[in-house]
């Protein structure tokens, strides 16, 4: 049993959701989906629910959904998804026992566009929970090329300051049993909880007396969601170091690398890395680039990305929840890229290059 937690939003959750409906294996499904686009994913959350034996819905009490975006220790702004994401399932289950069987391993995914592309989930492919051993969680590397012979060597050229240890949380595989022995303290900075406000809305709300609540008297959240509100992951993913972080491999996270994003690999390499993605566990895309048309893509970055494997699951996405201007666009790429790819393969025939 493996235990799978999504971050959802409007356009991305149901690809990831098209390409697991062809899992044979037992896998519980947990999507997270914040206050604003609740009503929304309505019908995705339905969706899901007639198409998989397990599903289990919250809500977020946080209504911002980048992940990228840095703050300041504790800050309220700062998007600390995945360590709001793990602390808001470890504090939900702790007292709660699962019919199905406990929690194992849980992949944790960001709100990022992301398919399973193996035929299994966990048989073969994921370390089992003696593999894991001590081990409380498995990144992905930042960079796929960190140790390449000779594309190393490009970081430092680029000035992107590479280190051995920089990983990649868009994508977590956690040893529940560990996650469970570890004090929820361990998620917040300096051991502590900080009162967190609720962003305004487009709506006004009355008070007591039917008058305008002037946005001077903020509202806060419950003890329970500040609770999970100021988990923080550098915190976390400093505790997770000293219990035991291990390294997953380069094929667990399939995605588009800096170097290729600068252009600093040829074409060859990257139709390369266009075949080894296709072998990924999972792949994914950096939003922008996924949803904008061809022509607005690097080269590069056009090339390397296997756009056919998304299309493959346009298919299985009722029509009412599917999003048309974004199958469109990976439709036209995906079509596009044969010729391209074609063209550059007889090029380099001709010219003795491949």
């Amino acid at each position: 049993m493996i235990d799978i937690a999504l971050h959802t939003m409007e356009t991305t959750t149901v690809f990831t959701l098209s390409s697991l409906l062809d899992k044979a294996e037992n896998f519980r499904l947990h999507l997270i989906t914040r206050p604003p686009i609740w009503e929304k994913m309505q019908p995705v959350h339905q969706w899901a629910m007639n198409n998989f034996r397990e599903v289990h819905i919250y809500q977020a009490p946080w209504s911002i959904k980048g992940s990228l975006r840095t703050g300041r220790t504790g800050h309220n702004n700062a998007a600390q998804i995945q360590a709001r994401m793990i602390l808001l399932l470890k504090e939900y289950w702790k007292d709660k026992t699962l019919n199905s069987g406990p929690i194992e391993r849980m992949i944790v995914c960001d709100h990022q566009p992301r398919i399973f592309s193996q035929n299994t989930l966990a048989e073969g492919q994921l370390p089992t929970v003696a593999q894991m051993g001590d081990k409380i969680c498995y990144v992905p590397r930042a960079n796929d090329y960190w140790n390449h012979p000779t594309f190393a060597n490009y970081y430092s050229i680029l000035g992107l300051g590479v280190k051995d240890k920089d990983h990649d949380k868009n994508i977590m595989l956690l040893n529940w049993k560990e996650v469970e022995k570890l004090d929820s303290r361990n998620w917040l900075p300096n051991g502590r909880a900080t009162r967190h406000s609720i962003p305004r809305t487009e709506n006004q709300f009355l008070g007591w007396n039917k008058r305008l609540i002037t946005p001077a008297k903020a509202r806060w959240h419950n003890e329970t969601d500040a609770f999970v509100l100021s988990a923080n992951n550098r915190t976390m993913m400093t505790n997770f170091s000293e219990k035991g972080l291990g390294f997953a491999p380069t094929y667990f996270n399939g995605k588009i690398d800096r170097l290729i994003d600068l252009e600093a690999i040829g074409a060859r390499d990257c139709i390369n890395a266009n075949i080894r993605l296709r072998k990924s566990y999972s792949l994914t895309c950096e939003w922008q680039k996924w949803v904008s048309p061809y022509w607005n893509i690097p080269t590069m970055t056009y090339i390397a990305m296997p756009w056919d494997m998304w299309t493959k699951y346009i298919d299985n996405i009722p029509f009412n929840i599917r999003p048309g201007a974004v199958c469109e666009q990976l439709l036209d790429k995906a079509d596009r890229q044969k010729g391209l790819i074609k063209s550059i393969t007889e090029a380099g025939y001709l010219a003795g290059k491949v």
